[in-house]
């Protein structure tokens, strides 16, 4: 019960963040970013795609927590598609995937100190559960291909992609943190 409070107070602490007229601005930079970075990524094969389009989205995640973080995700992923439709037709279980994701920064970077465990650890989950399981079942769905090759050529990405994407993140942590309490005095 105390972990359903817990999470519960995060929630409602991260959702006030997005009352401050300055927080709001930023998420709003924050999102065209994630717009601009998910208009970057290059599709290596129709089932894999890189790109940097999640760094914005850990970054709302360590600043504002994980509701700001899951609408940059979701709104990120259904403008980047406007944007550039790399991939094929519109499919809403990547946006479901982009607002999953940043829950789950908002809920291991928000107010916490950051060490390479908690982000390795952080990463781990999302290749897991998102890059691996959901995705693949995206792909499945909208291209017919066998599960299992398309979960190995995703494999593959998130084995090359993890020590950057983590990399990624440790070196933009320093300079959020110190741009939230920046923006904390000039309230």
């Amino acid at each position: 019960m105390n972990i359903i409070r817990k999470t519960g107070q995060i929630l409602k602490n991260s959702a006030r963040e997005l009352k401050n007229l300055l927080s709001l601005t930023f998420c709003g930079l924050l999102l065209a970013i994630r717009t601009i970075l998910g208009y970057l990524t290059v599709l290596v094969v129709p089932t894999v795609k890189l790109g940097f389009a999640f760094a914005p989205t850990a970054v709302a995640g360590i600043m504002y927590g994980p509701v700001p973080a899951a609408l940059i995700g979701g709104l990120g992923d259904i403008l980047s598609y406007v944007f550039n439709p790399v991939g094929g037709s519109y499919f809403p279980g990547f946006t479901l995937n982009g607002i999953i994701i940043g829950m789950i920064y908002g809920f291991f970077f928000y107010n916490k100190k950051l060490t390479l465990l908690r982000v390795i650890i952080c990463e781990v989950i999302i290749i897991v559960f998102v890059e691996l399981l959901l995705s693949s079942l995206w792909l499945v769905i909208m291209f017919g291909n066998a599960y299992i090759a398309v979960l190995a050529s995703r494999l593959l990405k998130a084995v090359i992609m993890l020590p950057i994407d983590v990399s990624v993140i440790m070196l933009f942590y320093k300079p959020a943190v110190a741009l939230k309490k920046h923006s904390l005095t000039r309230r």
